[in-house]
C-alpha cells in the first residue's frame, strides 16, 4: 500500500510539471506581448513562481519519488518549500493590491482606498512576520502560519478587487480574468490546506491525494485563467463607428 502511494504521489507529480511548465512559459510570453508595463507586478509574480519551481524540482522528485524517508531530502524539501511559499504569497499580496489601485482609477474615494492600501498591507505583513517568527524553530514552523495569515490578507483583498470590478460601469475584463485566477488559487489553496488536515486526522490516503489532485488542477486552471486574460489584452480594442442620425433628404 505505502509503495503503492509513492508511486501515485511520483507520477502526479510529473503531470503536473508537464502540463504546469509549459502553461506558464505561455503566462509569461503573453505578458511580454501584452507589455511589461502594463501590468509589472503580474509579470512579476509569474516569473517568481517559475524561479522557485526550478528551484524545487530536483528536491520535490526526489521526495515524492520515495526518499521520504532519508531525514535529509525530506526536511531540505519543506524548508525548500516554506521558502518559496513565503517568497510567492506576500508577492501574490502586492499583485492583488497593485490590481486594486488600478481598478480604483476612477472611484471617487480612490485616494482613501490607495492610502488604506500602501500603509496597512507592509503593516499587516510585518505585524504577522513579528507574531510568528522564532528563530530557536525551524523555518517550516513559523513559515507556514505567516503565509496563512498572508494568504487570507490576499484573499480578502481579491473580494475587495472583484467588488470594484463589478461595480464600476467600464468593466475592465482582463482585471476580472486575472482576479478570478487568483480566486481559484485561494480557494484551491484553502480546501487543499483543510483536506490534509483532515487526512493527518483520520490516517486516510485517498483524503490526501484528492488534495493534492485539487492542488495541481487548481494551479493549473489558475493559469490557464491567466493565459487566456493576457491573450485577451494583447488584442486591439476595435473601434466602433459613429452612429449618423443625419436623415436623408429628398
Amino acid at each position: 500500500m505505502e509503495h503503492w502511494m509513492r508511486t501515485a504521489d511520483y507520477w502526479l507529480q510529473i503531470v503536473n510539471y508537464l502540463v504546469w511548465f509549459p502553461l506558464i512559459v505561455l503566462v509569461i510570453s503573453a505578458a511580454l506581448r501584452a507589455g511589461v508595463r502594463r501590468y509589472p507586478l503580474v509579470f512579476a509574480c509569474t516569473v517568481v513562481v517559475l524561479l522557485t519551481a526550478v528551484a524545487q524540482v530536483p528536491t520535490s522528485v526526489a521526495f515524492h519519488r520515495g526518499r521520504q524517508a532519508v531525514p535529509e531530502t525530506g526536511q531540505w524539501y519543506q524548508v525548500l518549500h516554506a521558502v518559496s511559499q513565503g517568497i510567492y504569497y506576500p508577492l501574490t499580496l502586492v499583485t492583488v493590491a497593485n490590481l486594486i489601485y488600478k481598478a480604483s482609477a476612477k472611484i471617487t474615494a480612490r485616494h482613501l482606498i490607495r492610502r488604506v492600501l500602501m500603509a496597512g498591507v507592509p503593516l499587516f505583513v510585518l505585524v504577522s512576520f513579528a507574531i510568528h517568527y522564532n528563530s530557536h524553530v525551524q523555518v517550516v514552523q513559523w513559515m507556514t502560519p505567516l503565509t496563512r495569515d498572508v494568504t487570507f490578507c490576499a484573499t480578502v483583498l481579491d473580494l475587495v478587487l472583484w467588488a470594484l470590478l463589478l461595480a464600476s460601469p467600464e468593466r475592465d475584463h482582463t482585471l476580472l480574468l486575472l482576479a478570478g485566477g487568483f480566486g481559484i488559487n485561494f480557494a484551491g489553496d484553502a480546501i487543499c490546506d483543510a483536506l490534509r488536515s483532515i487526512a493527518l486526522r483520520i490516517w486516510w490516503y485517498p483524503v490526501w491525494a484528492s488534495a493534492d489532485l485539487l492542488a495541481v488542477m487548481s494551479n493549473i486552471g489558475w493559469l490557464y485563467i491567466w493565459w487566456q486574460a493576457l491573450r485577451r489584452a494583447q488584442e486591439p480594442v476595435k473601434e466602433i463607428p459613429a452612429y449618423s442620425n443625419h436623415v436623408a433628404t429628398k
